[in-house]
C-alpha cells in the first residue's frame, strides 16, 4: 500500500494547477471584458 500513499500525494500536489489555471483564465477574460468597455 506503499505506492497508493504516493500516488495520493502526487494528486494533492498536483490538484490546485487546474484550480489556479482556470482562476487566471477568468481574471484574463474580466481584463478583456473591461478593455472592450
Amino acid at each position: 500500500m506503499e505506492w497508493l500513499f504516493h500516488v495520493k500525494r502526487m494528486f494533492v500536489a498536483l490538484a490546485p494547477v487546474p484550480v489556479m489555471a482556470s482562476r487566471s483564465q477568468t481574471s484574463l477574460d474580466s481584463m478583456i471584458v473591461d478593455a472592450s468597455l
